[in-house]
């Protein structure tokens, strides 16, 4: 069988090859242009790449990381997008799983993972190295690894493969009709499942893909209003600034909105505005969106997080007596295994356990009850709360610390702190410790000073009561 990736841009190329198929300030390529291109490119990839499967992303312009992943796709390899927040310990940590010290980036930093032995492939200099052309017979059909934390806090990897993307947009194309007359918007970031896998929805369809500057909510509604594309994603920090600086416009057929809580609220004051927002649930295993709240099922669960799409099944493991379980799912877009290690986090049936809990109410809705490991969501981040403890306790002014998650509508899940401190000190004093630390991300957004954090016996926190001194 024929690689889906060589399939689907011998098609657009075919099909229309004077196309626009990206779009960008830092410049535009037809699909015959970016054919060309990748194809050229991808014989210094093969060459400087030629003992590793892996190629490394550190990229902050989302328009050349994009064609580095096409390159890297001609090359027969496998991207590996990388957060440029990332400190340098994680990042030397993630290249010694993938078994290789290259990577190629867009910046140059002075961080510890530039001087710890790696090589640093500048991607403007790519083009000064000599191969020759590419004489590949055979491609990987894993499309790209994506890192995510697990409940440790190592990052894992998830191989996801081309069948797996194409899965997703197959089932998204059975709820919301777009053909290659669309247009999409590149509006998360990359190193997420939910950024990544909106570059093969556009490639499976042959449609253009607009790319913003970078992927701060003011950037992507500035391309929102320019470009006018008919699809994107957005979290709930987006789509609030959006209420207030978009206007609906014709050819918009879909706003998914997710990577965390979306509140009814907000979600009604979109779609009383005239946006078309689809609610969407998933994970970085589950290979992006696996149920959907459509805007004309909205009034009947507001609050809930949809149905599963076609070809997705969901099941509640051990369902307490509420009906509220563990959230497992399974269908052929779900990735079938961690790299390097021997399985995944499968049921005997070959469920996935996603590690959150939710429970189905009597007209089928999905409904997510929270979060059974000790991550949140917030602002489309996946955090780690015993991360941020423990970069916590390791300043002086703090004896004791717990992190938290409050639900807010702006961030979904705002990151908060409870802290004893051990000398007098303040909220400025405890964000300018942290940083260096931690990602701007990992910064609690507010933190609350208090005598005793509330624990059992055993002293494990009392997460309820913690969050009620926020409430005060």
């Amino acid at each position: 069988m024929k690689n889906l990736f060589k399939l689907k841009i011998e098609k657009a190329l075919k099909t229309a090859p004077q196309k626009k198929a990206l779009v960008s300030a830092s410049g535009n390529l037809t699909w015959e242009e970016l054919y060309s291109f990748a194809e050229k490119t991808s014989a210094v990839i093969q060459n400087i790449f030629y003992s590793s499967e892996y190629v490394p992303l550190l990229f902050l312009n989302p328009f050349q990381f994009t064609l580095a992943v096409y390159s890297i796709w001609f090359a027969g390899k496998t991207p590996v997008p990388l957060n440029p927040t990332a400190g340098g310990e994680e990042l030397i940590n993630i290249l010694e799983k993938l078994k290789t010290g290259k990577i190629i980036s867009d910046l140059q930093d002075e961080r510890e993972f530039f001087s710890a032995g790696n090589e640093v492939i500048l991607w403007d200099k790519l083009h000064e190295i000599k191969a020759e052309k590419s004489t590949l017979k055979s491609f990987s059909e894993t499309a790209v690894v994506i890192f995510t934390s697990g409940s440790t806090g190592i990052p894992k990897g998830v191989p996801i493969t081309f069948s797996n993307l194409n899965a997703n947009i197959n089932s998204i194309l059975k709820k919301v009709n777009l053909t290659e007359a669309d247009s999409w918007l590149a509006s998360l970031p990359f190193f997420h499942i939910g950024g990544f896998a909106i570059i093969w929805r556009a490639l499976a369809l042959g449609s253009t893909l607009f790319l913003p500057d970078s992927f701060t909510s003011k950037e992507i509604i500035k391309v929102i209003n320019e470009f006018r594309p008919s699809a994107f994603s957005v979290v709930s920090t987006t789509l609030i600034a959006m209420l207030d600086s978009v206007s609906p416009y014709e050819n918009i057929k879909t706003v998914f909105a997710g990577g965390g809580p979306v509140s009814g609220g907000l979600m009604k004051s979109a779609i009383d505005k005239g946006f078309p927002v689809y609610k969407v649930y998933g994970s970085t295993e589950t290979v992006s969106m696996v149920t959907v709240l459509t805007p004309e099922d909205f009034s009947l669960a507001p609050e809930s997080a949809g149905k599963p799409f076609d070809g997705i099944t969901i099941k509640i493991e051990n369902p307490d007596y509420n009906g509220v379980g563990e959230v497992c799912v399974k269908g052929s877009q779900i990735a079938s295994s961690y790299l390097d290690e021997s399985g995944t986090n499968l049921t005997e049936d070959g469920f996935l356990r996603t590690g959150d809990l939710g429970f189905f109410d009597n007209k089928g809705f999905l409904n997510i009850a929270g979060r059974k490991s000790e991550f949140i969501i917030s602002g489309g981040e996946n955090i780690n709360l015993n991360k941020i403890k423990k970069a916590l306790l390791e300043l002086d002014e703090v004896q004791d610390a717990e992190a938290v998650g409050i639900p807010n509508d702006k961030w979904g899940e705002m990151l908060c702190a409870a802290i004893v401190p051990s000398v007098k000190t303040n909220y400025e004093e405890i964000k300018k410790s942290l940083e260096g630390k931690l990602s701007n991300f990992e910064i609690p957004k507010k933190i609350i000073f208090t005598n005793e954090i509330p624990r059992t016996p055993l002293g494990k926190p009392k997460q309820t009561e913690i969050k009620k001194l926020f409430f005060r």
